[in-house]
């Protein structure tokens, strides 16, 4: 139970109440990889597991618990994966393969799923049952909320009950100036465990919120692009929660700016007074989320920096590459702390638990944010040991030099370079006397936990008697602190749209009460949608400068997902007037919803 203020005495206060019972589905991750691992025992005992896995170090962990021996008696090795979307931030296969080789005097043991065994025996998206309650005055000011939430964990706990406390904790900065509450209990079920999944509770939580908040505009007379205005967080408010200060906004600011791009106004009125078949709608649907775990778990990254005798260097981080562009926005990074051409920085993408500094893994929308500071700090250390390098060399003051572009130069005459790095490593390594190789390393905590805002404009079609939505066109706009790489962070957006699409009106696990078996178990059946069953992908950005964060960023692996459903499900109660709480809008669906509403 989270509770900030009276909600329910809040909520009766109000000028209006809206309410609303809502349902989302159970859905399966659809990564492109399998889950895979194997191991075997060396002949000191100590087990290496290579594993298709985001958590590399908590694998380590977990794997050493299940067997009873010491943790450094297993070595975890993840090579370049083929995506997880939180299905990988648990631990699956390893324990089996490693407790084989064990059994069976240390021989290799693959253990693979097929694509069948993934959907019935990894994990799943929890499906949420939720009673919301949503109080607000007749000018729009939202007053206090309360969201009773039964998550569906599935056979087994995995994530459990983190997720539904997760929902519940990410969206208090949203609109921060009420009253708040939630409760939320999780239940076991027989049907496939239920685990961590993009957004980690969020989605299904935002869905309700954004869908009531839309139900009262309506009531009210009010346009839902000014009401979100009138409530959304701004720079300065604090979460009613945990009173953390929100210092970086752009919520309103992707309002105003979306509303614009995506001609919200003149849609808007296109879509007023329809009859007929073909009806259209244009919705909107916000979100706030987390760039990491803290203060819930503790969060730690760390990093290695080594110069190679050509003047590149090599970075090993603990914090896992699994498609998301980490490696990209690393060297990004050490490249410009240390002064140096992103060309000559090479991110070692494979973990080893043996070598790689320590990291949790790639979850929480995290690692760009908390891998950062170690990062920094790392690459601060390299740069000096550089420049003092270059003071031995030059007989100068390392405080007259710089870097610049994988140069030493004067600090008044930063065109006229004097050594390149290449030549520093050079001599650090061969010179009889001096030097030695030039190296770093970090490890840092971090503390702070800013929130990411933005929001969805979605303009679709609904066929009536098809029972059938057809996007027109789909806008996200996101407020991620400062972008770190546009072009990898409009895929980002992209990659889940195109994730929040198929949760809203593609995909569902189809499963059987009372057995548990998953009737679609295979990517022909489950209707996940590949790109000819997508629309054209757009998305802005919010430059906003979150000055907790190493290099002005926030989070931006999940967050385009999360409002995707609630847009499209306020635009298709604009078009037909028939509010569908329950996902995913399939044809079924639309159709006992528009014959109970008397449109078929």
């Amino acid at each position: 139970e989270i509770m900030a203020g009276d909600p329910l005495k809040a909520i009766a206060q109000a000028d209006h109440q809206v309410g609303g019972h809502f349902q989302t589905p159970v859905i399966q991750h659809c990564h492109m990889e399998g889950v895979t691992s194997f191991a075997w025992m060396e002949e000191d005992a100590r087990i290496t597991i290579v594993s298709s896995t985001q958590i590399p170090h908590i694998v380590r962990r977990v794997v050493a618990q299940a067997l009873d021996i010491a943790w450094s008696r297993i070595r975890v090795i993840k090579p370049y994966v083929g995506g997880g979307f939180g299905n990988k931030q648990d631990v699956l296969e390893e324990p089996m393969a490693a407790f084989l080789t064990l059994k069976l005097g240390g021989i290799p043991v693959k253990v693979m799923l097929s694509r069948e065994e993934c959907f019935t025996a990894t994990r799943t998206r929890h499906a949420f049952t939720i009673d919301g309650k949503l109080g607000i005055s007749r000018d729009g000011i939202l007053k206090a909320y309360m969201l009773d939430v039964l998550s569906n964990t599935g056979a087994y706990a995995s994530h459990g009950h983190s997720i539904a406390a997760a929902g519940g904790n990410k969206i208090p900065y949203l609109y921060p100036r009420i009253a708040f509450g939630y409760r939320a209990t999780t239940c076991y079920t027989n049907l496939p465990s239920a685990g961590a999944m993009r957004g980690y509770g969020a989605p299904q939580v935002v869905f309700a919120l954004e869908a009531m908040l839309d139900d009262a505009a309506a009531e009210l007379g009010i346009d839902p692009v000014e009401i979100r205005l009138l409530n959304a967080a701004r720079e300065g408010d604090a979460s009613p929660v945990n009173h953390k200060i929100i210092h970086s906004a752009g919520l309103p600011e992707c309002l105003i700016k979306g509303r614009e791009i995506f001609e919200w106004d003149t849609r808007r009125a296109a879509c007023l007074g329809q009859q007929g078949n073909l009806r259209r709608g244009v919705g909107v649907a916000c979100f706030s989320y987390t760039s990491n775990t803290w203060p819930v778990g503790v969060e730690i990254s760390g990093a290695r920096l080594l110069l190679n005798q050509d003047g590149t260097i090599n970075v090993q981080s603990g914090a896992t590459e699994i498609g998301q562009g980490a490696d990209t926005v690393f060297s990004q990074m050490v490249a410009e702390t240390v002064g140096v051409m992103v060309s000559s920085i090479r991110v070692i993408s494979t973990q080893d638990t043996d070598v790689t500094p320590f990291d949790p893994g790639a979850f929480a929308s995290r690692q760009s944010y908390v891998a950062a500071p170690a990062l920094r700090q790392a690459a601060l250390q390299l740069r000096e040991k550089i420049l003092q390098h270059a003071a031995l060399m030059l007989h100068q003051s390392a405080m007259n030099l710089t870097l610049v572009r994988g140069d030493v130069v004067l600090t008044e005459r930063p065109n006229a370079p004097l050594l390149s790095v290449a030549d520093i490593a050079m001599d650090a390594f061969y010179h009889p006397e001096r030097g030695g190789q030039l190296s770093s390393e970090a490890s840092v905590k971090t503390t702070t936990n800013p929130p990411a805002f933005g929001c969805t404009f979605v303009d679709l079609t609904v066929d009536i008697e098809l029972c059938k939505i057809t996007i027109n066109r789909i806008l996200n706009m996101h407020d991620s602190g400062h972008i770190l790489n546009p072009m990898l962070a409009e895929g980002q957006v992209h990659g889940g749209m195109g994730m929040g699409i198929g949760w809203s009106i593609f995909e569902e696990m189809i499963i059987d009460e009372k057995t548990g078996v998953v009737r679609n178990p295979n990517l022909l059946d489950y209707k996940m949608p590949t790109m000819l069953d997508l629309p054209n992908l757009e998305c802005a950005f919010v430059d906003t400068h979150e000055p907790q964060s190493a290099y002005g960023h926030k989070s931006l692996g999940e967050p385009p997902i999360i409002p995707v459903a609630a847009a499209i499900r306020n635009a298709v109660r604009m078009a037909t007037g028939v509010a569908i709480n329950t996902l995913p809008l399939t044809p079924k669906r639309l159709f006992s919803e528009f014959r109970e509403a008397g449109l078929i």
